[in-house]
């Protein structure tokens, strides 16, 4: 049996939006704030707990504004455990990530949890919702557990 350009269609369409998350934790960890909305939709989102919500591209925007320049010497972020469901020109996508990196000379570590919504435009996947749900962010010294799970005076350095 051959196979056929329309019988890859669904293959390349999951691949594609997959690539989306990659493109993302290099855009975020080496790239500027254009590299990182250039994944998002022009209507978009973005949800970080703790946090808040970003309603917006404009505030999606000065949130990664901020992130972008102040965000960890160093940083390298990895997703995990991807769970993607491609509907059509939607998907939903689900996956953990761990991060670590050099922040003012300290080292870090943080972990959480990607829900994104993303829609395909003019044959491209963009974010149009984004949650971020941080578990832990805590100098690696310190450890991550207990009273250290989330230490909010780091997170507010991000806030806009």
């Amino acid at each position: 049996m051959s196979t056929t350009q329309s019988d890859d269609r669904p293959h390349l369409e999951y691949l594609e939006a997959q690539q989306l998350l990659h493109r993302y934790c290099f855009a975020v960890d080496m790239g500027t704030v254009d590299d990182v909305m250039a994944l998002f939709a022009q209507e978009c989102d973005l949800v970080v707990e703790p946090g808040g919500l970003f309603e917006g591209r404009a505030a999606v925007t000065e949130w990664y504004r901020a992130l972008t320049t102040k965000r960890m010497a160093v940083l390298r972020h990895l997703t995990s455990n991807q769970v993607l469901t491609v509907s059509g020109d939607t998907a939903v996508s689900k996956s953990y990530w761990d991060a670590h990196g050099d922040l003012n000379g300290v080292a870090m570590v943080a972990a959480g949890f990607y829900e994104d919504s993303l829609a395909r435009i003019d044959g491209r996947w963009h974010y149009t919702r984004k949650i971020i749900r941080i578990d832990y962010m805590a100098p690696l010294k310190d450890g991550w557990g207990g009273a250290n799970r989330i230490k909010c005076r780091l997170i507010r350095g991000v806030s806009v």
